[in-house]
């Protein structure tokens, strides 16, 4: 057995009382040591830093004093995070409050950006009806390179119609083709060239002032009216109230002929009164106008940098621009920019006489397919717009739908074959091939003739772009060998398209409508002219491209321009002015 684990004491004889002695002596020893070891592990845990062989009564009651204020501290602490936690969520809710009233603000004005009009992008919305306008401001108008401040002679669309507010004119034309009378109290058709005209006694303007502002312009070939007039061979009068009208041949248009003013001068009747003519400038000054404007200024300048500087530095409220360079040279200021159409249009004329263009299926398959808002784009969006039908107000938009376009095929029995569009009528078959005449001459044509080409043949209808020179264009059409042509057409403001006969006659419905107008009377004029639209347009009887457009550009404190239309920039004169501060 190994010795190491032998207790050389256990089998040693001891007496009882000793033994038990020496129990109890085990007993207390071990007792004491446990005490002691438990207050050493309190004090220990209680402070780790005081050794626990030193610890006195006063180191306790000192420690006691020591653990209450650390209670206190936590208690206090306690109270600061919990009014700090108050404090922040109050914050949190104030925020979110803030939060929700910035998205719904933000949300409306982005609701509202959809609404301003692209054309004003440059600057503010014009759209203040609560804002007032300064009264008897003075408005500065600049015109580049204007060819003439005598309106006789002159053919700036903006002199001439603030021209028009200084004097008066037998009749007034609104943007529904509808006669207002002013001078004229009555025209009545004696004939198919013979007119009688009854002037309103209560304007003091008499036939001898009618007679000669009509002989004026007519010896003034430049005039912008003249052409207006070239078809009144005479004026002769009656009366001092009542004269006589003699034109060359039938005009169902001439009353829509009679808007040219009538120079008399110191007409209490007459909103301006021009004031001051000079080689470079014309003012007019209000006279029985409703506007705020009181003197109205134009101001030819022949270099066009000047114009613009002076609208940068303030010096004049307005001018119009035709090109992307004038309006880059204002840079970054802000200001308003509205559009008026100048009267130059193409369009997409057809030949009456060919096979395929008599077609209504044919001519409404081209309208759909043809996308002129990418056109516009590709061509020149800062001054072009869509046009539908030659007369300048109308409000008639033609529908681009790839879809719509072969199903109206379709319905009438053509079928595609190797990419094209082909019909059997009995022996005669027919494959939708058309020739597209173009000026070869002219750029901008020549690429809306391509670009019709590409968006055409994508549904099936074959288009063979011809371009030619402008002899050999009008040989072609003599001859009526072609389909179709792009063409230039300058219109007015009048709707009188009556040099377009033979491209809108197309069917019997057109001729009909066109000889309504053509017999009209006085009387029954605007319901015939507003059948004809109606009917050009339900027929196709040509599709247009676009119209080319001029830039009013003015002060971003001017408002009032926000209906303006062709030959109209003033027609609303009251509601332009300077935005009071």
């Amino acid at each position: 057995m190994n010795e190491r684990i032998i207790d050389p004491n256990r089998y040693k004889k001891i007496s009882r009382s000793k033994l038990t002695k020496s129990k109890n002596n085990n007993k207390n020893t071990k007792h004491k040591q446990n005490k002691q070891n438990k207050q050493k592990n309190v004090i220990i845990k209680k402070s780790k830093n005081i050794p626990t062989n030193i610890i006195t009564k006063k180191d306790r009651s000192d420690k006691i004093k020591d653990n209450t204020l650390k209670e206190e501290k936590k208690e206090k602490a306690k109270k600061k995070l919990k009014g700090g936690f108050k404090y922040t969520r109050t914050l949190k809710i104030v925020t979110c409050i803030v939060a929700i009233l910035i998205v719904v603000v933000i949300s409306k004005l982005v609701f509202n950006i959809k609404d301003v009009d692209i054309l004003s992008v440059f600057s503010n919305n014009d759209d203040n009806s609560d804002e007032t306008l300064e009264d008897n401001y003075n408005f500065n108008i600049g015109l580049s390179k204007l060819d003439n401040t005598d309106y006789i002679k002159s053919n700036n669309v903006i002199l001439n119609e603030l021209v028009t507010k200084s004097m008066l004119s037998l009749v007034k034309i609104d943007k529904e083709y509808k006669i207002e009378y002013k001078l004229a109290e009555k025209i009545e058709k004696v004939s198919d060239t013979i007119y009688d005209i009854t002037i309103n006694p209560i304007y003091r303007t008499k036939s001898d002032d009618i007679i000669q502002s009509f002989n004026n312009i007519k010896n003034n070939p430049t005039s912008i009216y003249y052409n207006k007039l070239s078809n009144i061979s005479a004026m002769t009068k009656i009366d001092e109230y009542n004269l006589k009208v003699n034109i060359l041949q039938n005009d169902p248009f001439f009353v829509y002929k009679l808007t040219f003013p009538i120079n008399k001068t110191n007409n209490k009747e007459t909103e301006y009164l021009i004031s001051d003519i000079t080689q470079n400038s014309i003012s007019l000054s209000k006279n029985n106008s409703k506007s705020t404007l009181g003197v109205i200024k134009l101001t030819n300048y022949e270099n066009t940098d000047d114009m613009v500087a002076d609208f940068r530095n303030g010096n004049i409220d307005m001018f119009t621009a035709s090109s992307d360079n004038i309006m880059q040279l204002i840079g970054k200021r802000e200001y308003n920019v509205k559009k008026y159409r100048d009267g130059e249009t193409i369009f997409l004329l057809g030949n009456k006489e060919s096979l395929l263009f008599k077609r209504k299926e044919v001519r409404q398959a081209l309208a759909y397919a043809i996308n002129r808002e990418e056109i516009v784009k590709n061509i020149d969006m800062k001054f072009s717009e869509i046009i539908d039908i030659p007369y300048i107000y109308s409000d008639i938009k033609y529908k681009y739908d790839l879809y719509a376009a072969e199903n109206v095929l379709l319905l009438e029995g053509w079928k595609k074959t190797g990419g094209i569009y082909n019909k059997n009528e009995g022996y005669q078959y027919k494959k939708l091939e058309l020739n597209l005449l173009v000026n070869k001459d002219d750029m901008i044509k020549s690429q809306i003739a391509d670009n019709i080409k590409e968006m055409v043949e994508k549904i099936g209808i074959k288009i063979n772009v011809q371009k030619i020179s402008e002899n050999e264009i009008l040989e072609r059409l003599n001859k009526n060998e072609y389909d179709l042509i792009l063409s230039t057409i300058n219109i007015n403001e009048n709707p009188d398209i009556e040099f377009l006969y033979n491209y809108i006659n197309v069917s019997d419905i057109t001729n009909s409508a066109i000889e309504n107008v053509k017999n009209s009377d006085i009387s029954n004029i605007e319901e015939n002219i507003n059948n004809l639209k109606n009917t050009i347009s339900s027929e196709i009887a040509c599709i247009g491209i676009l119209a080319k457009n001029t830039n009013v550009v003015y002060q971003k404190y001017i408002k009032g321009f926000d209906n303006i239309a062709y030959m109209k920039v003033f027609d609303e004169i009251e509601n332009i002015g300077k935005i009071k501060k």
